[in-house]
């Protein structure tokens, strides 16, 4: 081969070598390009399951808020209807209180109208047994309404 041939090929290899390597460039530069997109696509696709984490909370949330609505709404039946029956035998304890009040009343008339200057043995007796047993159920029933009121 003449030197002129050999210069030619050197020069072919040369241009070769020189394209190689400018397409080795092009190729760690694609390849660069594409870890990024590689690395944006897996930032992605765990921002979609953390966002779909939130979606899933989310329905969860909701869940117990719709519980939490549906107990407070049992809550306030049932309230309403210990009202109502609170209301019902408040009424029934009146009167019977009334009618309890009006007992002693008269059984305290009663003990009173008995003579205290009488010398009868008897007569003090059924007095003092009269008051102790105004006063004891005076007593019972200020407890009863005490355990009542504190219910």
């Amino acid at each position: 081969m003449e030197n002129n041939e050999v210069t030619k090929v050197e020069e072919l290899k040369n241009e070769n070598f020189d394209m190689a390597l400018q397409i080795f460039d092009k190729a760690n530069v694609s390849m660069d390009k594409l870890n990024n997109s590689l690395e944006i696509v897996g930032d992605i696709t765990k921002s979609a399951g953390d966002i779909a984490n939130i979606f899933v909370s989310i329905k969860e949330i909701d869940k117990d808020i719709k519980t939490i609505d549906a107990e407070l709404e049992k809550f306030m039946k049932n309230a309403d209807n210990s009202l109502e029956k609170f209301k019902t035998k408040s009424a029934i304890v009146e009167k019977q209180l009334d009618n309890f009040s009006d007992r002693l009343d008269t059984m305290l008339n009663k003990a009173m109208a008995i003579n205290t200057a009488s010398e009868n043995q008897q007569e003090i007796e059924l007095r003092t047994e009269l008051l102790k047993q105004v006063k004891n159920w005076g007593d019972t029933m200020s407890s009863i309404l005490t355990n009542l009121l504190a219910s």
